[in-house]
């Protein structure tokens, strides 16, 4: 009786330690995601700045021109220029934060699944627990 009675406390053991590593598994999932949405507000704050960069650089450039009408040639080259960096520099922050989205919809969407996984694990290891109790009560 004593050997069947310390194999199920192995096996209690075995489903405790399955239970801890299933929490370990849910938390590092939440940690990713904080890592995700702390990027998202890097890049939004980073195109915020950029966005007034590229206001004050658009007034300074205003003032070039109307006090260099002799070169208003390359003025309007250079704001050509400036136009499309502008817009290549928005379109690329946008796709960057529209990646970035995405990547936290679904690490949500992963975290979600893992929590419910692990619930359901722990719901299962529980009553494998209480099984093994109370067939030791039995």
């Amino acid at each position: 009786m004593p050997i069947s009675g310390s194999l199920t406390f192995r096996q209690v053991a075995v489903l405790e330690d399955r239970l801890a590593k299933s929490g370990s598994t849910e938390s590092h999932f939440l940690d990713e995601l904080n890592d995700l949405r702390s990027a998202l507000d890097a890049t939004s704050m980073s195109k915020k700045q950029a966005e007034a960069q590229v206001q004050a650089n658009t007034e300074a450039r205003d003032r070039l021109a109307e006090a260099n009408a002799s070169l208003s040639a390359r003025a309007l080259t250079m704001a050509d220029d400036f136009e499309q960096e502008k817009k290549a520099l928005k379109d690329r922050l946008e796709e960057e934060i529209e990646a970035l989205k995405i990547r936290v919809r679904e690490s949500e969407e992963d975290a979600d699944e893992q929590k419910m996984r692990g619930q359901s694990q722990r719901i299962q290891l529980l009553d494998e627990v209480s099984a093994v109790l109370y067939t030791l009560r039995s």
